[in-house]
């Protein structure tokens, strides 16, 4: 079993003398569906500010559309107060509004299931102290949040800022409405926000599972899971698995964000990243050029070519998580890889908390070469002694006899809260971190970066093994992941038109 702690130097290995190439991927389907509603509110602030392609309309200025409607006209919009130069620009967690009153806010968008992100950056505003921002947030007829602490949230998961996002229907009347109130019964109590984001999606793109009156496969069960197109969703996880971060600039046009998977690999074994920048994706119907940016495709992880060491583990990720909802897990696929070219060739299992949900999982059978495709299931966390728990995603790979390759793959994953019955998807706010201390203020982060240094360094070109893949290996890429690296152009080191393997040194 490989030690998923490299050392610092590595030792690349090239089974061929073909000079490698640096090539950028721009991603032919960025910006591939263009939403109805596109509305960007910099609360807060009194001007707009166009920030990657996008007018964030301040919420203070004269006349403003989306100025909030309040009951005693008692907000108000402060600005984040910092030292440090390099905050400039970040909008918008630039200037916040906030209230001890409830506020609300109205958008007049088409019908039809909305992106609604909200941002938060929790500091010490005017007299309003970051520790007691214990708040409510309403719309369309969901509780989102229920005395949410966004400082408590942002020490927990060591985010200075971050955003949550949602997924909701409007009726036919097409009006949203979101509603910010404090916790009552604490005087001190008073809600805020820093940005909102109201983002129009395909009906097909999350809620099409909905349509189909099989459901999907609920772990453990042998009924399947449904849910409502007027059900609210969460967005809890979205990995780009075997790549880079993806920003909501280089999203499909509904400007979601797509972290690296290496924080959240749980097995002993951390498996292979394949990469193909060069393949011709081919997308259909069933899953359209919106559904998945390019580079959440053309990267993966894979479990290697050894099928002693991928028979005697699962490949795992795990994702914590509120406890007594039931999620949608969708998994993302697409075979790249030059060997893999007709059924049963890779055909592995997978495992949703433990639980067997598919036991002949081929891809190429799914879609084809180059085709991608998602799976979705379904499962239901519930402890009543706990408030957090972690969901399990697990590849295990096929004996001999049922496929040629002894190995499993993964492109993508996105995990999602549904609603409860109460028509609330609001979970516990996390326990206050020991000796925690405010932070002082700097510059925010609009989502978490791609990676830790202490993941920094570890991947290495593997040649080709005897025991299968036997083709063209390449140097890897990540050599050094810097936390807050986001940038826009997404690089990695290929052959043109050739596979590519890279692993641990220590496989």
């Amino acid at each position: 079993m490989k030690n998923t702690k490299p050392p610092l130097l590595l030792f690349i290995f090239i089974s061929v003398s073909l000079e490698a190439l640096w090539v950028s991927v721009t991603g032919d389907n960025v910006g591939a569906y263009r939403p109805t509603d596109d509305i960007a509110v910099d609360c807060g602030s009194n001007s707009s500010s166009p920030v990657g392609g996008r007018n964030w309309i301040g919420d203070a200025a004269d006349r403003s559309d989306y100025s909030p409607i309040e009951k005693t006209h008692s907000s108000t919009a402060a600005e984040a107060s910092s030292s440090s130069p390099s905050i400039s620009g970040a909008v918008p967690y630039l200037t916040a509004r906030l209230s001890r009153s409830e506020f609300a806010y109205t958008f007049h968008v088409t019908a039809g299931p909305k992106f609604v992100r909200l941002h938060f950056f929790p500091l010490d505003y005017l007299n309003f102290s970051r520790v007691d921002s214990f708040f409510s947030v309403e719309a369309a007829g969901y509780t989102l949040l229920r005395n949410f602490s966004a400082s408590l949230f942002s020490d927990k998961t060591s985010s200075p800022s971050f955003h949550k996002e949602f997924c909701l229907s409007v009726g036919e009347d097409q009006i949203l409405n979101i509603t910010f109130s404090p916790t009552p019964g604490n005087s001190d109590a008073y809600a805020f926000v820093n940005g909102i984001e109201v983002v129009s999606m395909p009906e097909s793109l999350y809620y099409n599972t909905v349509v189909d009156s099989e459901g999907v496969k609920l772990a453990g069960q042998q009924t399947p899971f449904t849910f409502r197109t007027t059900d609210a969703l969460e967005a809890v996880k979205r990995l780009n698995v075997g790549g880079q971060f993806v920003s909501p600039a280089r999203d499909t046009g509904m400007y979601r964000t797509w972290e690296a998977d290496d924080e959240y690999v749980t097995s002993s074994d951390i498996g292979v990243l394949p990469v193909n920048t060069t393949i011709q994706l081919n997308y259909g119907e069933q899953v359209p050029n919106y559904t998945a940016p390019d580079p959440v495709y053309t990267t993966a992880r894979t479990m290697g070519m050894d099928k002693r060491i991928n028979l005697s583990y699962k490949l795992t990720w795990s994702v914590e998580v509120d406890t007594n909802f039931y999620y949608l897990v969708r998994l993302h696929f697409c075979e790249f890889q030059i060997e893999i070219n007709k059924p049963l060739d890779r055909v592995f299992r997978i495992f949703i908390n433990s639980q067997l949900v598919e036991g002949h999982a081929d891809v190429i059978e799914w879609s084809g070469k180059g085709v991608p495709v998602y799976r979705d299931f379904a499962v239901a966390l519930y402890d009543s002694q706990k408030k957090r728990t972690n969901l399990s995603v697990a590849l295990g790979a096929r004996p001999d006899g049922y496929t040629l390759y002894s190995d499993a793959i993964l492109n993508g994953l996105e995990i999602f809260k549904i609603s409860n019955p109460d028509e609330s998807l609001a979970g516990l706010n996390p326990d206050p971190v020991p000796n925690k201390r405010q932070p002082p203020p700097g510059p925010p982060q609009s989502s978490k970066a791609p990676s830790s240094l202490s993941k920094a360094v570890k991947i290495a070109i593997v040649a080709g093994g005897t025991s299968g893949f036997t083709i063209l290996s390449l140097l890897a890429f990540f050599l050094y992941r810097r936390r807050n690296r986001a940038n826009d152009s997404i690089k990695y080191w290929v052959v043109p038109d050739h596979h590519v393997s890279v692993v641990s040194d220590e496989s």
